[in-house]
């Protein structure tokens, strides 16, 4: 224990260390809001209004949902064509606008007695939360029959003779595919914004400036001393360097998990406090992103498996790191040996095609992990 502790305090006596990590900190959430912000500025800014405009339609029947939505949608994109200022700058609105104010004159007076008549930013605001909503409840009407039709589409492929041949991967998969859906046939869906979930787990810059951190710790953990000569010296002990490594391991997956954690949770702390996860037990399949999934999880599961994932992987990572560190006495071959292994990992994700046959590159390197 007071070897790992020597080891944490030697990596917080680091003058950079104490300055990059909460400066990556605050990078990394300050590039996150500002993000969201670029991509869905209405939403972020008008949330508790989304969400008394979710309340509404909660409880009433899908289909009656959409219907209802979807003619609010028209209604208020047609005020917006009804308010265009200069429209002599757009002739070719001129036509359509022509055509609103013939087919439903009554329109200009619901227009004139409404909030919108002198507010067009509301009124953009109201196309784009209504928008939104009919985008959520889109997915919990068309699921059912995405799952049905699972086996429809499996039968059409088996009836093509390529696909017919047993034993193959492609036979095997169409076969599995439908019994791997069977379970979600008649699983309760639930309406909830998904713009929180999706954007906090899958957001790339948090991954890239961990590579940077673990990397920075495996230097000050392992190469500093060595380059030093201390690793030499500490050799001549009774135990060699077996105490001081272990300590040093320790003090590696200590503070690679911490910080994954700081880095990956405040991002969905963040995506919380912008959007919100509404109801963290409904299912993962109610949001359109997972319709793909055959996984049943419901969304606080979802969370939570996404971080101990990344947990995983980071600590991974910085084994490997360390291995590098410790099995190699030069600098630039182990700065050299990180580069590679980061660039085979990111070549083979990138472009490797998920049905090569040398597939499996494309799947197990950190870059997809």
């Amino acid at each position: 224990m007071k070897l790992t502790a020597y080891e944490l305090m030697k990596i917080f006596k680091k003058t950079l260390i104490l300055i990059i990590i909460p400066l990556l900190m605050l990078i990394n959430v300050f590039l996150y809001y500002q993000q969201e912000i670029k991509y869905n500025e209405y939403i972020v800014y008008n949330i508790e209004e989304y969400y008394e405009l979710e309340e509404m339609y909660r409880n009433m029947p899908l289909d009656e949902s959409l219907d209802e939505i979807s003619s609010k949608i028209k209604i208020l994109e047609d005020f917006s064509l009804l308010t265009i200022e200069n429209i002599e700058a757009l002739p070719f609105f001129q036509d359509t606008i022509d055509e609103i104010k013939e087919n439903n004159p009554e329109l200009i007076e619901e227009l004139e007695n409404s909030p919108y008549a002198d507010n067009r930013d509301l009124l953009t605001r109201d196309i784009i939360l209504h928008k939104e909503l009919y985008d959520q409840l889109v997915p919990l009407t068309k699921y059912g029959d995405y799952v049905d039709g699972i086996q429809g589409r499996a039968d059409e492929m088996l009836s093509v003779s390529i696909f017919r041949q047993e034993g193959t991967f492609s036979y095997r998969n169409i076969i599995k595919t439908p019994k791997d859906f069977e379970h979600l046939k008649d699983i309760p869906l639930k309406l909830g914004l998904d713009k929180g979930i999706v954007s906090a787990t899958q957001f790339p810059t948090t991954d890239i400036l961990i590579i940077i951190i673990i990397f920075l710790i495996c230097v000050y953990l392992f190469l500093q001393e060595k380059e030093s000569g201390l690793t030499r010296l500490i050799r001549t002990n009774k135990k060699g360097r077996f105490n001081i490594a272990v300590a040093k391991l320790i003090t590696l997956i200590s503070l690679t998990g911490a910080l994954a954690l700081i880095f990956y949770g405040s991002i969905i702390l963040m995506g919380n406090y912008l959007y919100g996860f509404g109801d963290l037990s409904r299912y993962i399949q109610s949001m359109e992103s997972f319709k793909h999934s055959n996984l049943l999880l419901t969304v606080g599961q979802y969370i939570t498996l996404f971080l101990v994932g990344k947990l995983a992987v980071c600590i991974l990572m910085a084994l490997i790191f360390s291995l590098f560190f410790t099995l190699i006495n030069n600098a630039s071959k182990i700065y050299l040996c990180v580069a590679v292994l980061l660039g085979y990992s990111y070549i083979s994700h990138v472009f490797i095609h998920s049905l090569s046959h040398v597939s499996l590159l494309k799947y197990i390197n950190i870059i997809y992990f």
